[in-house]
């Protein structure tokens, strides 16, 4: 059982737009971006860019238990119907071809997010 779980019931919203996590980088929140995700149930999730930081992992490998509980559950989000939707940033960009091969996220240099009124 999460932290979240252990307060309540996880607040439900149709879209989590995340940027900029940076995994890999010394400055990465993982643990207090692990939170936020255990306070959500989306319906759909936009990752836009630079989630990994690869020119911080290539200077120096960090990769820590947190980042790999954030990718399951991300995985267990898929798995559970949420779709995902990543698009690379600068810092990650290396990962393109690499996450074309995952049938449980979406890869594209760009999506058109509707909203629930129809509005694109």
């Amino acid at each position: 059982m999460d932290r979240v779980q252990e307060m309540g019931e996880r607040r439900r919203v149709r879209s989590l737009f995340i940027s900029d996590l940076h995994l890999g980088s010394r400055f990465g929140q993982a643990e207090a971006f692990l939170t936020f995700l255990e306070a959500y149930q989306p319906q759909y999730v936009y990752i836009v860019g630079d989630f990994i930081d690869g020119w911080s992992l290539r200077r120096s490998w960090r990769w820590y238990p947190a980042y790999t509980r954030i990718l399951h559950h991300l995985l267990a989000w898929a798995w559970s119907g949420v779709t995902i939707r990543y698009t690379p940033g600068n810092h990650d960009g290396f990962m393109r071809g690499f996450l074309r091969h995952f049938i449980w996220l979406e890869v594209a240099d760009q999506f058109i997010h509707e909203l629930a009124d129809g509005r694109r």
